[in-house]
């Protein structure tokens, strides 16, 4: 994988190996951005009525003929077996982008404070 000097890596762009407290702050900030924006969709939507919803859903559905078929043609896996959400690409793009937001505000406070290293996650 891809290794930083401080001996934080990428093990074949999955896991982090090393610094664990950065990985658990990222993973907190990952949380904490999902948790936004379902709470926006649920704002924007939260006028809609249960069948305005609906209606909404079966329409998208029906462009694929049927939800199984939009499940399947998403390559999602049925409800019921559902993968952990740190194993959902939603939260490994929104990790990625923690990290990557991450490493920009290291890169400035390291700016500042040349005494200090960017993000040990991210390869310089």
């Amino acid at each position: 994988g891809l290794c930083h000097k401080s001996g934080g890596c990428f093990v074949n762009g999955k896991h982090f190996i090393g610094n664990q407290q950065l990985s658990r702050k990222l993973i907190g900030r990952t949380k904490e951005a999902l948790r936004q924006r379902n709470v926006q969709f649920a704002q924007a939507h939260g006028d809609a009525s249960d069948e305005a919803l609906l209606d909404y859903v079966r329409s998208e559905a029906a462009r694929f003929g049927g939800w199984q078929n939009v499940i399947t043609s998403a390559g999602l896996p049925s409800p019921k077996k559902q993968k952990p959400t740190s194993k959902r690409q939603i939260f490994k793009e929104e990790f990625r982008c923690q990290a990557e937001s991450g490493s920009a505000q290291s890169n400035r406070t390291a700016a500042s404070n040349p005494e200090e290293e960017g993000d040990p996650l991210l390869p310089s």
